[in-house]
């Protein structure tokens, strides 16, 4: 298998949309020891990236796509649909601090559930935790390839939640053009 130039430049730039907003996040929730920090979640965004441009590359996934223009155009939909809900997550995060309800219904909530139940699943089944604060090797003995792991799994593991959440959406999404066209 090849990866291919165009897959990898079009899911650098859907992961860098789509994990900005974590990002943020995962800078204002972090250690002060940042630099393993940034580190963690970049490395954990670039091999999302590759892992999703190795199976767009992948001859299977080529294949499927180019017999069903249903499943491309689903597909394509979906990816746009995540897109515009990482764009308004921002929009919306501000708009909650000015009508509380709004924050309650919105992306930045969900967006934050996501990532806090990602923390929950890395510290269940990896025993990693990220530091709390203070220097990595202090007190609460969190050690920077602890803490380093427990971000970059992190990292993962929202990115996976994300993409199962994108799959069913693209599910869903090729189930409606699939009943439109039986249909009509």
């Amino acid at each position: 298998m090849k990866l291919e130039r165009s897959a990898l430049k079009k899911w650098t730039k859907i992961t860098l949309i789509c994990g900005a907003h974590s990002f943020v996040w995962g800078l204002m929730a972090g250690s002060r020891s940042m630099t393993g920090t940034v580190i963690a979640m970049l490395l954990g965004l670039a091999t999302l990236t590759l892992m999703f441009a190795a199976i767009e590359s992948h001859s299977f996934y080529q294949t499927a796509r180019s017999r069903d223009a249903l499943l491309a155009k689903a597909l394509d939909l979906g990816v746009k649909i995540r897109i515009w809900f990482a764009v308004s997550i921002p929009v919306f995060f501000i708009l909650g601090f000015a009508v509380p309800p709004v924050l309650a219904i919105s992306p930045a909530t969900a967006e934050i559930s996501i990532g806090a139940f990602s923390l929950y699943l890395t510290q269940t089944f990896t025993g990693f935790a990220p530091e709390k604060g203070g220097r990595a090797d202090d007190v609460i003995g969190v050690s920077f390839v602890d803490n380093f792991c427990s971000i970059y799994l992190t990292t993962m593991i929202t990115g996976i939640i994300h993409t199962a959440l994108l799959a069913a959406l693209c599910g869903l999404v090729y189930a409606w053009f699939r009943f439109r066209k039986v249909k009509a």
